[in-house]
Order: structure tokens, then C-alpha cells, then sequence
């Protein structure tokens, strides 16, 4: 190149794993398509299933972000993929670094990608997922989280309630904050999901009343300074909160990244939360992901002995 500034606009195609399976872009106010890639199940390349346009034809250099959405290395003829935090070999299948979990999983290879199942999960940290999400309603809990993240791929373990990260890439803040929540193995996150507007009776602060979430405090460990957070929503009040914003599992999204503030400011005061109303609970509050309706949109009213709360003229819940 010359040395001057070069704009242009690229669209990827991905696939449910971040991989980039093709590229287009436009030449001459046509579209162009640039590349189409394919991969084996740890990341090689197809050689015969891909193709590349020249620089020449393109007029654009080439997309280097490739499997899992990252970029690819050439330099030294290493072609190894950048995560980050480590270096990955696709050509091997293996990381060029220890896991750090390998004491955790011990019948793996230290160096093991994705615990040899390429095909579901990505990992692009080596760290075990920390949100939980249980209780009656916790499908469409799960949906709504789903629904709140254009680019990362959600998936839950109906056992355990486990929420992982198996596919694309956190690109806006909202889903930094999320992947966050999600991969950090110091802060354990557990939701329970319902259609109650009461906290259940063997959680923190049973008996309390809320309307689309409830924020239940924080446990710390002042052995190994990990927390356990506690956070209850009716997803019922969360969907229709959704519904009157037009945002998508905004609701359930700031229920969870609140929850797992709290867990980290309580790392960062070394003391456990008890109530919503403490610094550690307000401060969490602020620092998550926007609710979909402001607090100050809600209005209550009396109606025969029932208190009603409303956003607007629509009724989202009572008590």
C-alpha cells in the first residue's frame, strides 16, 4: 500500500461456532464474494473447499479472522490461530500452552482443545463456565438470555443448570459483559427462574417481594476469595418488561451480569452482600447491563386488596 488510510466494508458469514465461512464484500457497487472457507473439526483449513480472491481483484487485503473468529498467524510459517490468551496449533489440534484447568481435567492432555469435542464447544480461555441458571422456568430463562446476544452461542446443561459459551465472539459490551459473567471461574452466578413474584423460601431474603428480578445478596470465601451470588426473576414480568422496551432479553441479560458485579465488588471489599440496598448491591445495579424499562417508568395502584404494578397502562405483575 501507499501508507494511507484504506476504508472498506466486509460481511462474515459464520457459522454456530464463530467460524468464518465466507466473506463478501463489493467491487464496483457489486457484490463480491471475497473468500469461502472450510475447516476440519480442530480448525485446519480445507485447501480444496476454499477459495480466495486476489488482493489485485479484491482491491482489499485479505480477512485474516478465521476458525472460531480468530486470526490467523502466518508469520514464520508457524500458522497458528491468536486466542489471546494463548496460541493455537489447528493443524495439531492443540494449544501451545498449558491449560489452565489441566489439574481439573485430568484425563485430558494439558494441551487438549475444547476437551476433543471441537464440534460443540470453543474455548477461548481454557476457564469453566460460572453462570447457573435453575428453577421451574428456567427454558425460558435461558431463551430470553439466548435472545439478548446477537453473536454468541448459548447453550445450558439441563442437569446442572450450567451455561456455556459454544460458539461466535463477544463483540458488543453488552456481550463482553456477559462472557465475562459466563468464563470467570472466581464468581459462580446462580439464577433461579420462575413465575413466582416472591423469593423462594430457601433463598437469601425468603419471603421478599419483587417485580421482575431479585438481587439476594453474595456469599464470599475468605479462603480462596471465590463467590457465590444469588440473584431470583420471574421471567414472566422479564418478558413482558422485554416486550414494551423492543429488547430482546434485555431483562433476563441485566439480572445476571448484576449478579455477578455484586460477586466482584465483593471480591474487591473482601465482605459478603446481604440486601439490595448495601453499597455492594447498588453499585452492582449501576454496573450492569441496562434494564429494558426504567425503574422510573413503573407505577403501582390498589385493586381489591391487590397491589398491581404497572409499566405504562400495562400490568406486569402484582402482589
Amino acid at each position: 500500500m501507499d501508507g494511507t488510510s484504506v476504508h472498506f466494508t466486509e460481511t462474515h458469514l459464520r457459522d454456530h461456532l464463530g467460524n468464518t465461512r465466507v466473506v463478501f464484500g463489493y467491487k464496483n457497487n457489486s457484490l463480491l464474494v471475497k473468500q469461502v472457507s472450510s475447516y476440519y473439526p480442530f480448525g485446519m483449513n480445507i485447501k480444496g473447499l476454499t477459495t480466495q480472491v486476489t488482493i489485485e481483484e479484491a482491491k482489499h487485503p485479505a480477512n485474516e479472522y478465521l476458525y472460531n473468529g480468530k486470526m490467523f498467524q502466518d508469520e514464520l510459517g508457524l500458522d497458528w490461530l491468536d486466542y489471546g490468551a494463548r496460541m493455537y496449533d489447528a493443524v495439531l489440534g492443540r494449544w501451545h500452552g498449558v491449560d489452565p484447568l489441566a489439574e481439573k481435567y485430568r484425563r485430558w492432555s494439558p494441551y487438549n482443545y475444547a476437551v476433543n469435542n471441537p464440534i460443540r464447544f470453543i474455548d477461548p480461555d481454557g476457564m469453566d463456565p460460572r453462570v447457573f441458571i435453575n428453577g421451574d422456568a428456567s427454558e425460558e430463562a435461558m431463551e430470553q438470555l439466548k435472545s439478548s446476544t446477537k453473536n454468541l452461542v448459548l447453550s445450558r446443561n439441563e442437569k446442572t443448570g450450567q451455561v456455556e459459551i459454544i460458539g461466535g465472539e463477544a463483540v458488543t459490551d453488552d456481550e463482553k459483559q456477559l462472557m465475562a459473567a459466563i468464563t470467570d471461574e472466581t464468581v459462580n452466578v446462580n439464577l433461579r427462574a420462575g413465575e413466582s413474584n416472591k423469593v423462594d423460601k430457601d433463598l437469601p431474603n425468603a419471603g421478599g417481594v419483587f417485580t421482575g428480578g431479585a438481587y439476594l445478596g453474595t456469599k464470599f470465601n475468605e479462603e480462596d476469595k471465590s463467590v457465590e451470588t444469588f440473584q431470583q426473576v420471574n421471567t414472566v414480568a422479564l418478558d413482558k418488561m422485554d416486550e414494551i422496551a423492543q429488547k430482546d432479553g434485555a431483562g433476563i441479560l441485566h439480572e445476571v451480569t448484576e449478579s455477578y458485579e455484586a460477586g466482584k465488588l465483593s471480591q474487591k471489599y473482601g465482605k459478603s452482600s446481604i440486601i439490595s440496598s448495601d453499597k455492594i448491591g447498588r453499585r452492582a445495579h449501576k454496573k450492569a447491563t441496562p434494564q429494558p424499562v426504567s425503574e422510573n417508568d413503573f407505577s403501582t395502584t390498589r385493586i381489591n386488596g391487590r397491589t398491581i404494578i404497572f409499566i405504562g397502562s400495562t400490568p406486569i405483575n402484582y402482589y
